[in-house]
């Protein structure tokens, strides 16, 4: 990861202006995909992104909040609107909007982690609440768990693999893997195709993710996307602690070693 202290200007408390970090951001993800096509459209919305806020005087991560990010969000659902309602030809699908948030949610998060803004605003619940519903299409395409859903399943594997480490300590792999595996889903909205191999697909890059595909530091997950492009998927801090626990106990050989294993036995 680059030093966000050498690079770009910087104001007397350290905090780069916004296209100096999104500079350092580009460059930090460019680690993890090296296809570089996650790089060029975050480059590409946050951009945008950073112009529209230039345009309201905004310039410096100081300056955000929750607030200006609600208005964002409002920005986005007026340009759905107007593409539902055919009345101008700056409109946007809901599905697009929703990636530009989320592009700006990950550019957020970075910044937040670096001690740039206190917290990633996208996540707040103003914010959100500001942005448009998902599109009927994403919501039938996508299985998504219900707020309560996601806390009960976390809970359980939580306590699963809290119990099962300070019973059997290192021996405790399987309850971490799955404490890991659901926190990944959870915390990173990444398909089961794009993180498990598949006997019935042969393709590169449906083998199941392996370590050296997950950055921690830079919280990415580099995994093969449904444009059959690398792709880096975020990996919110809620993740990291179960992840990195579950490293250390399954403590893999190589960083080529397949990061979720069935540890079923390959029959002869």
């Amino acid at each position: 990861m680059p030093d966000p202290q050498t690079q770009g200007s910087t104001t007397s408390s350290g905090s780069p202006s916004l296209q100096d970090g999104l500079t350092q951001f580009l460059t930090a993800k460019s680690k993890g995909d090296k296809s570089g096509n996650y790089r060029r459209n975050a480059k590409r919305v946050i951009s945008s992104w950073i112009d529209w806020l230039d345009q309201r005087d905004i310039d410096r991560f100081e300056q955000l909040d929750e607030t200006v990010l609600a208005h964002y969000a409002e920005y986005l659902q007026r340009r759905v609107a107007a593409k539902e309602a055919e009345t101008t030809d700056g409109g946007i699908a809901r599905s697009t909007a929703w990636t530009y948030y989320n592009t700006i949610s990950a550019f957020l998060g970075w910044a937040s982690k670096w001690g740039y803004i206190q917290e990633n605003y996208a996540r707040a619940g103003l914010a959100q609440e500001s942005m448009p519903e998902r599109s009927a299409s994403q919501q039938t395409e996508q299985q998504f768990w219900t707020p309560n859903q996601r806390e009960e399943i976390l809970n359980y594997v939580n306590k699963r693999a809290h119990d099962a480490i300070e019973e059997k300590g290192h021996d405790a792999e399987v309850e971490a893997r799955d404490r890991a595996l659901v926190a990944v889903l959870a915390f990173t909205g990444v398909r089961g195709s794009e993180v498990f191999r598949s006997e019935h697909d042969n393709r590169t890059g449906r083998q199941g993710i392996r370590w050296r595909d997950v950055d921690l530091d830079e919280q990415t997950i580099s995994v093969l996307g449904k444009n059959q492009q690398r792709q880096s998927a975020w990996l919110l801090e809620q993740a990291i602690p179960a992840v990195e626990r579950y490293r250390t106990i399954s403590d893999p050989p190589t960083d080529e070693w397949p990061v979720f294993p069935t540890r079923h036995t390959i029959p002869l």
